[in-house]
This record gives structure tokens, C-alpha cells and sequence, in this order.
């Protein structure tokens, strides 16, 4: 833009001096050096405001359009259109303000994830046992590998609301990411219907067996696991205890597991 700037000032001083002379050297009277310093004047100035405020602003909204489009691909967001409109809308209104704020169409596209995170978990009480244990088995893969890489990022993935979460599209590898678009479309598609019914008794029953296994590992420090935000609670053991529970639940028969991971995770389980 200051580029611009600096050749419509040049070419505007170059013009008006060109009338200058040409007054000077009785060439123009003063009415027809007056009216061409105008119209000099309104021709550069709206190449400039072409250049510097119409024509950014298509190739932004060409930006947008191509990235709205891109999107509404992708798998698990295809769905979504069709599923959650209202959910949609405002990831599109997102999208486009994240771009004219500056942010690159890939990472605007990118910082969408974090917003599905209440749908997966209502979802969950109404998927089937399949869709639930593979959708879990690979947030396992997830926490493992942002183990690997960081005690931080797996803690801030797995407790979000605490010292806000991980954008997955940078941090974890590109084959992760893929199998998770794909994983979150399965889920949708596998949720469509009513909530599944949950069987309390024996959802608390497998947990309780599976907490008891972990006692013998983690013993009393398992009870950080429901106070996250404890300002004395070691992230790195949270992280550890977070991936053996899961690792623990998905050991179970999958109908079992299954049913554990719906009273945990649904929102409307109880």
C-alpha cells in the first residue's frame, strides 16, 4: 500500500507540474489548468483508491469464497451443513472474520476445530458403540502424541478450560489430522438419531473396576483427575493418569467400554 502511495504522489506531482509549465508558457489559460489539475487529481486518485481499497477487497473476498468453499469439503464440515445449520453459519462467520483480521485462509480454516467440541461430546450419547470406540481410540492417539512432543500441549488438549486448548492442524501430524476429519465425519454420520440409552449400573460397575487397576499405579494421585485447575496438581502425571484411564475403558469389551464412555463424555448421559 505505501508503495501505491508513493507512485500516485509522484505521478500527481509529475502531472500538476507538466500544467505548471504549460500555464507558465501561455499554453492553457487558467480556467483549463484548473479544470485539467481536477480531473488530474480525481484520475490518480481513484487508480489510488482502486489500488489500495476496491482491489484488496476482491481479492479478499476471493480469498474467502475459496476458502468457504474448501471447507464446506472437507470431511466432518460437509456434514455439518446438512446436520447444524445454525452451527455452520457461525463457523463461515468465523472463517471470514479470523481472514480480515489477517489470519492465513489455512490456519482461519484450521482454528475451527476448536469450536466442534460441544457437538462431538452431544453426539456421543447418540452414536453407536463402533463409532464412539473408534472416535475415543483416536483422541488416545491424540493425548499420545502430544505426550510425546510436550507435557503442555497434552495437557492443555485434554483440559481446554484451564489453560486453553491446542490448534490439532499445528501441532499434531498431517496423517493425524487427516484420520480425524475423517473420524469426526464418521461420528456425525453415526449420530444422527435419538440419544442411546445408557446403562448406568454397569457403566459405573466397568469404571469403578477400571479405577481400582489404576489405584494400584497412580494411587491417591488419581484424584486430580477431577480437579484439573488445582494450582498443585502435576500436569505431567495428569496427562500420564488421563491416557491410562482412556487406554484402560477402550481394553473393555466394546459394548462395555462403549457404554462407560457414554456417561463420561455425553452431555446428557447423567
Amino acid at each position: 500500500m505505501r508503495h501505491d502511495f508513493v507512485i500516485s504522489a509522484a505521478l500527481l506531482a509529475a502531472l500538476l507540474f507538466g500544467l505548471i509549465v504549460l500555464y507558465r508558457y501561455k499554453k492553457l489559460s487558467v480556467t483549463q489548468a484548473s479544470l485539467l489539475a481536477i480531473a488530474v487529481i480525481v484520475i490518480v486518485g481513484g487508480w489510488l483508491g482502486y489500488r489500495t481499497v476496491i482491489l484488496p477487497e476482491a481479492r479478499l473476498q476471493t480469498q474467502i469464497e475459496t476458502a468457504q468453499q474448501r471447507l464446506a469439503q472437507l470431511p466432518g464440515y460437509r456434514i455439518l451443513q446438512r446436520q447444524e445449520p445454525a452451527l455452520w453459519r457461525q463457523l463461515n462467520a468465523e472463517l471470514v472474520a479470523q481472514m480480515r483480521a489477517g489470519i492465513a485462509p489455512e490456519q482461519a480454516t484450521s482454528n475451527l476445530r476448536a469450536m466442534l467440541g460441544d457437538l462431538l461430546n452431544q453426539r456421543i450419547g447418540r452414536a453407536g458403540d463402533e463409532a464412539i470406540n473408534r472416535y475415543i481410540a483416536l483422541s488416545l492417539e491424540q493425548m499420545e502424541s502430544l505426550r510425546a512432543q510436550d507435557v503442555q500441549l497434552c495437557f492443555r488438549f485434554l483440559f481446554p478450560q484451564v489453560s486453553g486448548g491446542v490448534n490439532l492442524n499445528v501441532v499434531l501430524p498431517a496423517s493425524l489430522v487427516q484420520r480425524d476429519l475423517r473420524e469426526i465425519e464418521q461420528l456425525l454420520q453415526d449420530s444422527a438419531g435419538p440419544e442411546q440409552q445408557v446403562d448406568l449400573a454397569a457403566a459405573h460397575q466397568n469404571l469403578n473396576k477400571v479405577v481400582q487397576q489404576l489405584y494400584a499405579t497412580w494411587g491417591n494421585d488419581l484424584q486430580w483427575l477431577n480437579a484439573p485447575a488445582d494450582s498443585h496438581v502435576n500436569r505431567q502425571k495428569m496427562c500420564d493418569m488421563t491416557i491410562d484411564l482412556y487406554r484402560s475403558i477402550l481394553a473393555l469389551p466394546p459394548k462395555q467400554s462403549a457404554n462407560v464412555l457414554r456417561m463420561m463424555l455425553s452431555a446428557n448421559a447423567g
